[in-house]
């Protein structure tokens, strides 16, 4: 029988918001540190109440991270561990149409919405398997993707730092992933293993700890200062590249009352989008370059 009070998924939030009253989820209030509002939930800098091992006060950059790295060193005694955002959930109730990454909701219809975790998804949990977001598929590589939305000179440094410091398998999982892959898992959302998870962070938080000692954002404007957040979402694809873990894919429930920044395709459109870009990578993949035709993933 499962026992909930081991299982703790994260709901990141930064300002009051209406949460999902089932006991699996742990609201927390990431960049507690930087904020004078008290949301009266988990603060991202504390635990029990008291100072803890943290890094609130790196929100601004690094995002839902600092709520990851908190439930990494401070969840002890949890054995399944997920993250989610105050305005995106992962959907197991066939809420979100056929073929769709996700589906945009008010406010207003948060209530009508299941947000419950069947019990089968944590015995699946526990055999291994990953939950993670539906892809996003891209007109282009992730490479270039990432290049045309943030800072170029970023990605070349991501890309140094990588294989300066990983091994042969982990350098041919980040040429697949970023230049020959056009999908992403987003969000850094996910819900998996403890071991898993340690594993996981402990391989993430090197490589991004790394990074910020050589790149300066002092300069950038609010949205580029969210770097390491960005990168990690890419990171994430990485490692699960090289895990080869059994991955259980669902669309996501987006909460907003914003007009939609992508409009919904119909589903036949996108299908056949979807289709034409994969094809056109599955015949650029045929070779691999020279430097790595001899390396394997682990």
């Amino acid at each position: 029988m499962l026992d909930d009070s081991k299982i703790k998924i994260l709901v990141c939030c930064h300002k009051p918001c209406e949460l999902p009253q089932n006991k699996v989820f742990l609201p927390i209030h990431v960049g507690a540190a930087l904020s004078d509002v008290n949301l009266g939930i988990q603060r991202d800098d504390q635990f029990n109440g008291v100072p803890c091992d943290n890094i609130s006060d790196k929100n601004r950059s690094f995002c839902e991270l600092t709520g990851l790295y908190w439930a990494w060193k401070n969840l002890k005694d949890a054995s399944i561990i997920g993250l989610c955002h105050y305005r995106r959930y992962f959907d197991f109730h066939k809420q979100v149409p056929f073929g769709r990454e996700s589906k945009q909701f008010k406010f207003a219809e948060f209530k009508n919405l299941d947000f419950d975790i069947p019990d089968q998804i944590f015995d699946k949990i526990n055999n291994g398997s990953i939950i993670v977001p539906a892809p996003i598929h891209y007109d282009t590589n992730i490479a270039i993707n990432y290049c045309t939305h943030h800072i170029s000179d970023d990605f070349a440094t991501l890309r140094k730092v990588f294989f300066e410091t990983q091994p042969p398998y982990m350098q041919k999982a980040f040429y697949e992933v970023f230049f020959r892959e056009n999908y992403l898992i987003p969000c850094n959302m996910c819900i998996m293993k403890r071991e898993d998870f340690n594993e996981y962070c402990t391989w993430l938080f090197d490589i991004i700890f790394n990074l910020e000692t050589k790149i300066d954002i002092t300069h950038y404007n609010p949205v580029q200062q969210r770097i390491y957040g960005y990168m990690a979402e890419r990171l994430f694809n990485v490692w699960l590249y090289t895990k080869r873990k059994k991955l259980i894919h669902k669309p996501l429930l987006f909460i907003s009352d914003d007009p939609p920044v992508h409009p919904e395709r119909p589903l036949l459109n996108q299908f056949i989008r979807n289709f034409k870009i994969d094809l056109g990578l599955r015949i650029a993949r045929r070779r691999l370059p020279k430097e790595l035709r001899h390396l394997k993933s682990k």
